[in-house]
């Protein structure tokens, strides 16, 4: 029993949301580099501001605890603040894939309960399949987001944020806040599997589950401020949660 436990790592994130967790990290390193995009450079500040700007606009959508919503982005930046949006709320992301068949993506969204889908404003392969109800799901609000540099973030094509530095920080960490307590239980991202024997099937990862796996990780290696991780696996699958 003891072996299967394992060793606590102690880092003080148990009982804690993965959104918590980032907040923190996020106002502790307002004006180091949180991500590299081709020639942009994000810094944490400027990203707690994007993602803050993003989860403001889906907790106005009724999006909390929880709460599914499907991301359905090609690799970007836009993908990774609209991850941690959902998650800075409560709620657990449904990455699909792009390019995925309309009868795939409306199963998929309808069997994970998805009310509410985040797409990037620079892809358009999507934009016709969520023209016509989200790959036949009625009801399911559609976001567009765009971080372009220099307009700061747009929702929906509207100029909601931009901030950054100790403001951004704190736009992030006010959000979380008024979120609350996130139960362990509360799911973190619900993932499928290829349905190449079937249909695909849902799995669901917790809160809990979450942060501990990501304290496990920081106790094993150790990541500092000048270590880079590269964000090599495809959102839809589960090794890249660590990376993101």
């Amino acid at each position: 029993e003891g072996w299967s436990r394992g060793v606590g790592v102690g880092l003080g994130w148990s009982g804690r949301s993965v959104g918590s967790v980032v907040a923190e990290r996020v106002g502790l390193s307002v004006g180091a580099v949180a991500v590299r995009v081709g020639e942009r450079v994000v810094s944490y500040g400027e990203f707690g501001g994007l993602v803050g700007g993003v989860a403001r606009e889906l907790s106005g959508l009724g999006v909390g605890v929880d709460s599914a919503v499907g991301v359905v982005m090609s690799r970007s930046l836009e993908l990774l603040v609209a991850v941690h949006a959902v998650v800075a709320v409560g709620g657990r992301y449904v990455p699909v894939e792009v390019d995925a068949p309309a009868e795939r993506v409306g199963f998929m969204l309808s069997t994970a309960g998805v009310g509410v889908v985040v797409v990037r404003a620079g892809d358009q392969a999507f934009g016709d399949v969520a023209s016509v109800g989200v790959g036949g799901v009625s009801g399911v609000r559609r976001v567009v987001v765009d971080c372009g540099e220099g307009v700061g973030l747009s929702v929906d094509g509207v100029v909601v944020g931009g901030v950054s530095g100790v403001v951004g920080a704190g736009l992030l960490g006010g959000v979380v806040s008024g979120v609350g307590e996130v139960p362990g239980g509360a799911g973190v991202y619900t993932l499928f599997t290829s349905g190449s024997t079937g249909r695909p099937k849902g799995v669901t990862v917790s809160q809990a589950a979450v942060v501990n796996r990501l304290g496990w990780m920081q106790s094993l290696f150790g990541l500092e401020q000048r270590d880079v991780v590269l964000w090599k696996t495809p959102v839809s699958f589960d090794v890249s949660v660590w990376e993101l």
